[in-house]
């Protein structure tokens, strides 16, 4: 089955679910879990949210971290041997029923890691190939890119490691129904990544990036159904010798089952078109899994952990991820969810 085949399958599935009858009470929505491929992370990227919104002059607040391992390996165009950490904090104020104004703060380390071991471990448990890793040494960082058209090969060792901000990126949500929340919703959002850092050590683009998004779910019985469209615009000035695509496009497909009315487990499947077209696999659709949980601690904090998996395609995504998010909402939300 093809990628393309795979969306239409899943949203086909998921525009069935929205337009049976049935409600969406006590969902926890979908983990708040951005694309990672290591192109991705340093442009603009909708991260799948609960189609709700914030009750008018209430806030919400979120912490999230990833944790991802990266080994991308195409001897004759790049490596991507890296672990990365990236902490986002997220505010979002309600403006009226309808209407969510948010700002997204990111801050994020890069280096080698300690995973490298522990995964080639685990492939060998399964009888799973570490494809080029063993080659390579251990929890190194390095990031190579064959230098095109008169431009020079691009690389970062570990003298480059280390932290650092990224841009800050604003959002406008707005759902689109009368009555949305309590049987399904559509929120439609409006994004925008503003340069505010630009360093050769790959925090940024150093680009104005702008993007849209189409959020949906439906509730039946226990569970429910969220699907995601999306477009981005980059107006990038990259160091990297490489002619990035300028408009991407991402899909999100999503399943929550509620286990109580406080616990929900998750499968999720977040795919984003080429970044570079003819450029090994980074010309082809990444494509990431994640599988986890949802829980509501108290009335206004809730909890999400997940473990991300890239699928079909291994080297323009990363090896193996860990999600955590801690959210506090201020009051009852404008719609269903947290």
């Amino acid at each position: 089955m093809t990628v393309a085949s795979w969306f239409v399958l899943c949203f086909g599935f998921a525009g069935r679910a929205f337009s049976s009858p049935g409600g969406m009470d006590g969902a926890l929505g979908p983990l708040t879990l951005r694309a990672h491929s290591p192109a991705t992370i340093l442009r603009l990227s909708p991260t799948p949210e609960a189609p709700c919104l914030a009750a008018p002059g209430s806030w919400r607040v979120a912490e999230l971290v990833s944790w991802t391992n990266y080994f991308d390996y195409d001897p004759e165009r790049y490596i991507v041997d890296a672990e990365a950490v990236r902490f986002a904090t997220r505010i979002a104020f309600g403006v009226g029923p309808r209407l969510e104004l948010g700002l997204e703060l990111p801050f994020s380390h890069r280096g080698g890691g300690v995973l490298d071991a522990t995964i080639e471990r685990f492939h060998r448990a399964f009888s799973l190939s570490n494809g080029q890793r063993e080659t390579q040494p251990r929890n190194q960082y390095r990031v190579w890119i064959k230098g095109s058209n008169g431009r020079p090969d691009f690389e970062l060792r570990h003298k480059d490691a280390g932290w650092g901000a990224e841009d800050l990126i604003a959002s406008a949500r707005f759902c689109l129904l009368e009555e949305c929340g309590s049987r399904r919703s559509l929120v439609a959002a409006a994004l925008i990544k503003l340069p505010s850092v630009r360093t050769r050590t790959l925090y940024t683009t150093g680009g104005l990036d702008v993007g849209g998004s189409l959020s949906a779910a439906k509730g039946i019985g226990r569970m429910t159904f969220y699907g995601m469209a999306a477009a981005m615009r980059y107006g990038e000035t990259s160091e990297i010798p490489l002619a990035l695509n300028r408009w991407q496009y991402s899909a999100f497909a999503g399943l929550e089952y509620s286990l109580s009315p406080r616990t929900s487990i998750l499968l999720q499947l977040l795919g984003t078109s080429p970044t570079a077209d003819g450029f090994g696999d980074f010309g082809r659709w990444s494509l990431e899994a994640a599988f986890g949980f949802k829980r509501r601690l108290w009335h206004t904090w809730f909890v999400e952990f997940g473990i991300i998996e890239n699928l079909l395609i291994y080297d323009n995504s990363p090896d193996v991820g860990v999600h955590l998010g801690l959210t506090w909402r201020q009051g009852p939300p404008a719609v269903a969810g947290p």
